[in-house]
């Protein structure tokens, strides 16, 4: 289900990795030196905000077919969930 959405930011997240790289003009070397969890974190969170509405809405499309169109869930009414239903219900005494 998710693949999509992890490939997408990963992809994201390595090109702005690259980018901030070259545009520092350090060697891969110093680069790293200078490159912290800190900054990592700044540019996960860059990457997942950057992941578009309608990947995340395709990958829960396999899951929940009855997501519409506009982007809206159908929800089920009582009775199409009770018909789903098969256990017995009990009957008090």
């Amino acid at each position: 289900m998710d693949q999509g959405i992890i490939a997408t930011m990963k992809r994201t997240y390595r090109t702005k990795l690259l980018m901030t790289k070259i545009e520092e003009g350090y060697d891969l070397k110093e680069f790293w030196k200078h490159y912290t969890i800190l900054d990592s974190i700044y540019d996960i969170a860059s990457a997942w905000d950057l992941v578009k509405p309608s990947t995340l809405i395709k990958s829960w499309r396999k899951l929940m077919p009855n997501v519409e169109a506009n982007n809206n869930i159908t929800p089920l009414s009582c009775e199409e969930e009770n018909e789903d239903e098969e256990t017995p219900t009990a009957t008090l005494a």
